[in-house]
């Protein structure tokens, strides 16, 4: 079954996995002078949502071909971790800067993004009666149907599990050292969830715009749904409905391409020139455009949410506020926002200052001239704010 849509896929989208490989190259090679050698790391994760094992690897890129004994040097390893929808490809600007500072970086696409493995999860377990999961993939699990845990948490291990076997895998050989783990949006609460679940394979974490960061409002500041505009109501039913952005460019076939291009160039206001445009633009389209897997997790872990006062924003089911008091008081964190971040909201300083107050080495900084890609938008400050993270 899983055959005609791969043929179809080729031929609608001309995209694959070797697409995704060959795009990634070309950005890397061209926009980055440090040599990355590329892995895909084996793991043996239990998929949560599916009912059968299947073997799955994580790609990475390493700024070591040849690792053994390099953890004898003195010095950090940088492990960098991308946010939802992106991939190890749009640390671009920032490899060359980190290849100097720390001992070495590596840079690891989540499960079922970017160049990793891609497994038919079907959608996340299905969270609300009144809409229908929009079913794409073979595989499908429905966590209240089967009565085998809590979605969130599942959707969770989807992800840092596969993280946790790779960063400990004789294949990137860093025999137990513990790392310094930057997640951006997405990829920085997952981060924060993977330090929390294992303390002992981080030094320091690093959350760069992160997602999830503080709590949910409370029941009586929520908008209920009939309050909403029409235009919050349908996107309320297509988040939970598990409508994501790469399903509609899956649909929109060649034409898609065109539509990512003016992305990036509207979103970065053409920063770039048309040869550099273009290596990124066809990067994102190859790694949104494959097949649709970590996407479908997306609503488990998140959901957004509308308040009296008139704002929008994405909140996680499970925050990070809630948990990063257990992490050892050895691992310090450290927040970034752009200035410009839609994620940023002022309940973020009032949390990392109450998580100071309950002894957590944290601390949250305001990047300037920069708004949710704070890495890609000002870079220098980014890297100069990272280094506090080092012992370098």
């Amino acid at each position: 079954m899983e055959v005609l849509p791969n043929i179809c896929r080729r031929i609608w989208l001309q995209t694959g996995p070797e697409k995704i490989y060959e795009a990634q190259t070309e950005l890397l090679q061209n926009l980055v002078s440090t040599t990355l050698y590329p892995r895909q790391i084996p793991t043996s994760v239990r998929l949560p949502f599916c009912k059968k094992s299947q073997p799955v690897t994580l790609s990475t890129v390493d700024t070591e071909i040849d690792p053994i004994g390099l953890n004898k040097q003195s010095g950090d390893t940088l492990v960098l971790a991308h946010g939802l929808g992106s991939g190890l490809g749009f640390w671009f600007d920032n490899y060359d800067f980190l290849a100097k500072h720390f001992k070495r970086v590596i840079s690891v696409d989540w499960l079922g993004f970017g160049g990793s493995s891609r497994p038919g999860i079907l959608a996340a377990p299905r969270i609300r009666k009144d809409c229908r999961l929009l079913h794409f993939n073979a595989c499908s699990f429905d966590a209240a149907a089967e009565g085998k845990g809590n979605s969130n948490s599942r959707a969770l291990d989807f992800f840092v599990d596969s993280l946790a076997e790779a960063l400990q895998s004789k294949e990137l050989g860093l025999n137990g050292e513990r790392v310094v783990l930057v997640g951006h949006s997405l990829g920085g609460y997952l981060s924060a969830m993977f330090t929390i679940k294992y303390p002992d394979l981080v030094k320091s974490l690093g959350l760069c715009s992160p997602a999830g960061l503080i709590s949910r409002p409370l029941p009586i500041n929520i908008k209920k749904q009939e309050e909403l505009p029409v235009s919050l109501r349908l996107m309320d039913f297509a988040w939970h409905s598990n409508v994501t952005p790469g399903q509609i460019i899956r649909l929109m076939g060649p034409r898609a391409k065109k539509l990512v291009e003016n992305i990036v160039k509207r979103r970065f206001h053409n920063r770039w020139d048309a040869r550099q445009t273009n290596l990124i633009s066809n990067y994102l389209y190859h790694i949104t455009a494959a097949r649709g897997s970590g996407e479908y997790a997306m609503n488990s872990l998140l959901e957004p949410i509308s308040t009296s006062d008139g704002r929008i924003n994405v909140y996680a089911k499970e925050p990070i506020s809630d948990k990063l008091r257990t992490i050892p008081s050895r691992i310090k964190v450290r927040v970034q926002y752009g200035d410009n971040d839609w994620l940023y909201q002022p309940e973020c300083d009032e949390t990392v200052r109450r998580l100071q107050a309950e002894g957590v080495d944290i601390g949250l900084n305001i990047i300037p001239s920069s708004g949710h890609h704070l890495y890609l938008d000002n870079p220098d400050a980014f890297h100069r704010d990272l280094q506090r993270l080092t012992s370098i």
